[in-house]
């Protein structure tokens, strides 16, 4: 497998840390196992309301751009 961890932008104080795994699929090898794991830091102001919504589509985004497009480099 291949595990990649990329810490936050330093330019950017809300950007979160991303941990992107990719592994062989055990019961069927010709498919890839993909997991992703997003940490946001702790907002700058206390209380400030969690955008659930956001971060799916910030994850969701995230997946379908850079990790799709460099699964798929290879072929």
């Amino acid at each position: 497998g291949l595990r990649l961890v990329m810490p936050p932008m330093p330019e950017d104080e809300t950007a979160p840390q991303i941990e992107v795994k990719i592994e062989s699929y055990l019961p069927n090898t010709r498919k890839i196992f993909l997991e992703t794991q997003f940490t946001w830091p702790r907002p700058a102001q206390p209380g400030t309301p969690l955008d659930p919504r956001a971060r799916l589509e910030q994850v969701d985004g995230y997946i379908g751009k850079n990790v799709v497009e460099f699964v798929m480099e290879g072929q």
